[in-house]
């Protein structure tokens, strides 16, 4: 009878750890403590939390008269923070006033900084890192009961609450946060109510861990918050588990499509997408080119290794100045351009538009600056007039060093003919024009009849059984955007205007629906801007796009929209052609 009476009392205490009541995740500041019940079976792996049932990893197991759960459950039960290295084989278990660290590998525990012999306390089971729930109920001062019927243990722990800091310096604050479902499809969006709070009424700053505002896996997701004062006090983690069921609303990247805003980077994680993206079908389009306005493109030699002439050619009315190079002298140049009356009455010469910026050594910022600046469309009251036989600099850059470049674009009107020369040199004045004239070295240089181009594209509509179709507009493959044809008077030569530098895109999309308009570079690296229904659109924001990694979303348009309007001119520096991507947003748009 004294043996039975033992036996039973050895097994309650092996499986006194079982069952335990424990403060609650995230409330060691709270005014007062919470009791919290944990109820667990032997060999089984429901166990309860609050009357909540909770899926162990492992069950509780007994071995040779010593009761074993997983350290994972721990950590949720007891609100610390654990982690496991796994090359050490340590557990280390953290709250406010504890620090256990579980040395497997050297079979020792270190509590608070003191090591003793682990004695069994911590083990590897089948591959998890188990604890000895009686030396921890012990160690945490739990009361419990035990039924031997059931094998059901019901511990109750009620925590000490733990001191405020000193007055004088504050209290700590308290992180909470709420969401909005109890569990969430894969890809839908869940909205993070803050909650938290400092005693003081401080602000606090948060630091989320896990956090995404979708998960695009099934399974539970823990989501951790940690608010922080302006006295640098912490709060205690908070941590939900975010249920999210097999139902998929959205993969990860039409989620991104669909929530994208203008500006924002779309990661291209989806191979079919990816692979069809040469094959997707091209949106028709209407283009018109605007003969008016005469444009002389001034990039070669792009490289300068010497003084001279780069360029010369005549205008007369409406033109357009485009000039791109780069000092490659090896000394201090000077950009210049000339403009000479060689008629018989004065000719006035106005600017009624300008894009340039300083002299860089980064040629893609040039490209993407100098564009900006051009499409802001700045009113000049700028106006010259050029007598008979003379040569004025109508624009004369800052000093650029060897490495640096320069971008310009120049809407110009002429009340007569006037040669316009690009010039470098040392030194600029009007004897510059004495300067040899230098050999083209295969850039683009000439003179072209046309410099505006406007596209009024209308994708193809499809009707409600059907899943409206991707479509795409080619921009600057020589194809189905074809590059201009001009002369190059200087070589006396055809020339083509590859790349279309230059020339300022107008284009129009009738009755888009729900879309998301997006970037794709195809040619290389590209970063650039549009102008989207008047606004900028940066792309990428900082950086550069590069080919197929990734796209940017410039414009959403709705159901109802009449059109979109985007203006765009090829930013030096880039490569292209570039893919415009019109993608239609099905009726999940209206559950975001």
């Amino acid at each position: 009878m004294k043996k039975a009476i033992l036996a039973q009392a050895a097994l309650m205490s092996c499986v006194a750890a079982i069952i335990l009541i424990i403060l609650a995740p995230g409330a060691a500041h709270a005014a007062a403590t919470k009791t919290t019940q944990l109820i667990l079976y032997l060999d089984e792996q429901d166990a309860y939390r609050n009357g909540e049932l909770v899926k162990l990893d492992s069950p509780a197991t007994v071995i040779q008269g010593r009761s074993y759960v997983p350290a994972k459950f721990l950590a949720d039960s007891f609100g610390l923070k654990v982690t496991y290295s796994n090359e050490t084989k340590q557990v280390t278990l953290i709250s406010e006033r504890d620090h256990i660290i579980f040395d497997t590998a050297h079979d020792t525990i270190i509590v608070n900084g003191e090591s003793r012999p682990n004695q069994h306390i911590a083990r590897i089971i089948n591959g998890r890192i188990m604890v000895q729930l009686s030396w921890l109920c012990d160690y945490m001062g739990a009361n419990y009961t035990y039924s031997a019927e059931q094998r059901k243990v019901l511990v109750t722990y009620v925590p000490q609450a733990i001191e405020n800091v000193d007055e004088r310096l504050g209290s700590p604050p308290i992180a909470k946060f709420a969401v909005d479902k109890s569990s969430y499809a894969i890809g839908e969006t869940i909205t993070y109510t803050n909650l938290s709070y400092d005693p003081d009424s401080e602000s606090v700053s948060l630091s989320w861990t896990g956090k995404q505002d979708a998960f695009f896996t099934a399974g539970e997701h823990e989501v951790t918050l940690v608010a922080m004062d302006r006295n640098g006090h912490r709060s205690e983690p908070y941590t939900r588990t975010i249920t999210v069921t097999d139902r998929v609303l959205f993969d990860e990247f039409e989620y991104s499509v669909y929530t994208s805003k203008p500006g924002s980077y779309v990661k291209a994680t989806d191979s079919l997408f990816n692979a069809a993206a040469l094959t997707i079908p091209e949106a028709k389009k209407t283009v018109h080119y605007s003969s008016d306005r005469k444009l002389l493109v001034s990039d070669s030699p792009e490289n300068i290794k010497q003084p001279g002439i780069l360029y010369e050619d005549s205008i007369n009315g409406k033109a357009r100045l485009y000039a791109n190079h780069v000092n490659a002298s090896g000394q201090a140049m000077e950009f210049a351009i000339l403009a000479t009356n060689n008629t018989t009455k004065a000719i006035s010469l106005n600017t009624t538009n300008q894009g340039e910026v300083y002299p860089s050594k980064y040629a893609m910022l040039l490209g993407s600056e100098s564009v900006i600046d051009f499409l802001m469309y700045n009113e000049s009251q700028e106006s010259f007039t050029i007598a008979p036989g003379e040569t004025i600099v109508y624009r004369q850059f800052p000093t650029f060093q060897d490495g640096y470049g320069i971008n310009t674009m120049y809407d110009v009107v002429s009340t007569g003919e006037l040669l316009i020369s690009f010039v470098a040199a040392s030194n600029i004045d009007r004897s510059s024009l004495s300067l040899p004239k230098l050999a083209y070295e295969r850039h683009v240089r000439g003179s072209f009849h046309q410099s505006d181009i406007t596209w009024t594209i209308e994708p193809s509509k499809t009707s409600k059984a059907k899943k409206p179709k991707i479509q795409r507009v080619v921009i600057g493959d020589g194809q189905s955007d074809p590059f201009l044809q001009g002369y190059d008077p200087q070589r006396g030569e055809a020339t083509a205007l590859n790349g279309n530098y230059g020339v300022v895109y107008h284009m129009t999309i009738k009755e888009p629906g729900d879309m998301a308009i997006m970037v794709m570079a195809r040619g290389g690296r590209f970063k650039g801007a549009f102008k989207v229904n008047g606004q900028f659109v940066r792309v990428p924001a900082s950086g550069a796009l590069t080919p197929f990694d990734g796209l940017v979303t410039i414009a959403k348009t709705k159901a109802g929209d009449e059109q979109v309007t985007i203006e765009f001119s090829p930013p030096a520096g880039s490569s292209f052609p570039l893919n415009l991507i019109l993608y239609p947003l099905d009726s999940r748009v209206n559950k975001l």
